[in-house]
């Protein structure tokens, strides 16, 4: 993770609508997320269906996340996880 420019942000926040989007394809049961990666504060910065987690923008990136990106996946494609409770 490098820190992120506010070239970087730009780009990012552009893409918010694109959570939306795929929120309102897969259904209120698919949470959809889009993380900032900088290395000064990696967390959500869009979020849709977070009732599903309870996490919020600001939040931080998950454990997994950090996993995949630590071995060097592309962490751009889906994931499949459950929380405690079981969703």
């Amino acid at each position: 993770m490098n820190e992120l420019t506010e070239s970087d942000y730009d780009i990012l926040h552009a893409m918010e609508n694109i959570v939306d989007g795929i929120a309102a394809m897969w259904g209120e049961h698919t949470e959809v997320l889009l993380h900032s990666l900088d290395s000064n504060n990696p967390s959500i910065i869009k979020i849709a269906n977070g009732h599903i987690t309870g996490r919020e923008v600001g939040a931080p990136i998950t454990n997994i996340a950090l996993v995949k990106l630590n071995e060097g996946k592309d962490v751009s494609d889906a994931y499949i996880t459950k929380s405690p409770d079981g969703k």
